[in-house]
Parts: C-alpha cells; sequence; structure tokens
C-alpha cells in the first residue's frame, strides 16, 4: 500500500489520511478521501498531498501544493415581496440581492424567463407563482414569489333599453362598492334620469380591493307620435332606365301610438326634378 496524507490549510483546515492499494508501473490512480471537507462560507485554501511510501527512490515528486484555490460562497437567499394587479396582464415584481438575480416559473430546473429587478411577468389570467434566485459564480436557493391577479369588480346595468319621452329609469350599479362615478357626476349607488333624447350612461365603480370597472347602457327614447322614412325600396342606384319607373319608400312608425293618415311627399333632384305627394291610409 501506498500511504497518502492531504492537508488542507486556509479558510476552512483538515487533514487526511489514505492509501493506494496497488498501482502498476507508469500507472496513475485517483484517490478520494473517506471524509470531507467542510467549505461552507467559501473563502481560500491551499491544499497539500504528499506520499509517504518508505522505499520510494525518488522523494522529489512525494508533495504536490495546489497553490491557492478559490472555493465561491453560495450567495443569500434573495429577499423579494408578492404583488398584485387588477385584472389580467404583467405583474411587476421586484428582489433585492448583491448578487445577479434570475427568474423561473418552476421551482427547480428549467430555463431563465428573465434577469434583474424589476421582472415583468408574461401576461398572466389568474395568480401564478414565479421564482427568483441569486447568482454570482453558484446560484442561491429560490424564493418564491406571487403573481397576484385580483377579479375586476362586477358590474353590469344591463341590456340598452328605451323608455317613452316624459318617462323617467333607474339605473342601479349594484351594492358592496366603495366608490361611485357616473358619467352624469352623480356619485350614488343609483340614479334616476329623464332624457327627452337617445344618451348612453356610464358608471365606473371601485371595490375594496382598490380595482375598478365600468359598465355603459344607452337608453333610447321613444316618442308618442314619430313617423319617418326607413328606406327608397325603388328606384334602385344603377337600375336601367324606364319610362315608368316606380317609386317606393318604406315608412315607419318609431313612436308608441298608432299613426294613420300619414301625407307624404317625394322630391326629386338632378337630371330630373319632381315632386310627388300621396297619403299612407
Amino acid at each position: 500500500n501506498v500511504p497518502v496524507t492531504m492537508d488542507v490549510t486556509g479558510a476552512f483546515t483538515n487533514s487526511f489520511s489514505g492509501s493506494v492499494p496497488s498501482i502498476a508501473a507508469g500507472a496513475d490512480y485517483t484517490l478520494t478521501f473517506g471524509t470531507t471537507v467542510n467549505t461552507t462560507g467559501g473563502g481560500n485554501a491551499t491544499f497539500t498531498s504528499y506520499t509517504q511510501l518508505v522505499t520510494d527512490d525518488n522523494h522529489a515528486n512525494d508533495t504536490l501544493h495546489s497553490g491557492t484555490i478559490h472555493i465561491n460562497a453560495i450567495p443569500a437567499l434573495p429577499v423579494a415581496g408578492s404583488d398584485s394587479i387588477c385584472g389580467p396582464g404583467s405583474v411587476t415584481l421586484t428582489a433585492t440581492s448583491p448578487d445577479t438575480l434570475f427568474w423561473y416559473d418552476v421551482p427547480t430546473g428549467g430555463t431563465s424567463i428573465g434577469q434583474g429587478s424589476p421582472f415583468n411577468t408574461p401576461v398572466i389570467t389568474t395568480t401564478t407563482t414565479f421564482y427568483v434566485e441569486a447568482r454570482n459564480v453558484c446560484a442561491s436557493g429560490r424564493v418564491a414569489v406571487d403573481a397576484i391577479i385580483m377579479p375586476l369588480p362586477n358590474i353590469n346595468l344591463g341590456n340598452d333599453t328605451s323608455i317613452l319621452l316624459g318617462s323617467s329609469i333607474t339605473l342601479d350599479a349594484g351594492s358592496g362598492f366603495v366608490n361611485y362615478v357616473w358619467s352624469t357626476g352623480e356619485t350614488t349607488q343609483s340614479i334616476t334620469q329623464s332624457p327627452v333624447l337617445p344618451t348612453c350612461y356610464n358608471v365606473t365603480v371601485l371595490d375594496l380591493n382598490g380595482c375598478a370597472n365600468a359598465d355603459t347602457i344607452c337608453v333610447n327614447v321613444v316618442f308618442p307620435s314619430d313617423v319617418g322614412i326607413q328606406s327608397l325600396v325603388t328606384p334602385t342606384d344603377h337600375q336601367c332606365e324606364n319610362a315608368s319607373t316606380p317609386i317606393t319608400v318604406t315608412v315607419k312608425n318609431y313612436g308608441s301610438n298608432t299613426a294613420t293618415d300619414i301625407p307624404l311627399r317625394i322630391e326629386i333632384t338632378g337630371s330630373r326634378s319632381e315632386e310627388h305627394t300621396s297619403e299612407l291610409q
């Protein structure tokens, strides 16, 4: 057997002994000592190894000095905190460390998806956990950081609707919100309006999480008597000439009352100028 000794000095110290059972002429042998050295905290150390074979004819190569070996310390865990936004989007996460920060979407392994601080996550629709590690040459453990998606307030004024001229409508944004702002300037949960023309109303609400959302409803005003021309049926654009071209229109009652004996007048201008009158019974 060839006895081998290893002395460790510097930031950490220890001494190891082992032996090589046999080495053929011109061969080499890799020896791993049965105990380990604690290099926690890193630092500089020198490793001196030597053989102690009594029958060795040449002692000039019995000892090996490693020179200074630097052991890198593992960085401390970064300090990070969760953040939140209202509704889907990208969340800005921050962390601090004297070393370079790398972000991941898995707790171990994987490929870095970002570096440094702040880190803007991809667009997410639900609360998602990301992970950050500090790295110099070595990497720290990973710290879980939550990107929180808070739901938007559920606000619904209902479908667009119609009211008769002179009537009123009450619009209610619902309870449970901390703030209401209507397009009319009012700040109550509900408002009552009597529009004389078609009008759209908007409300923005704020919930306890500080999240805002809005909705709009349009109110059409129906006049009791309101008859108008909806469309020209004939003649159509680019139709062929005819000595007796019929003139047809669609008349619509937009009001709430039945209309009778409706006088109609058609004026034609352009290459021909004519005027026609009729009465819709």
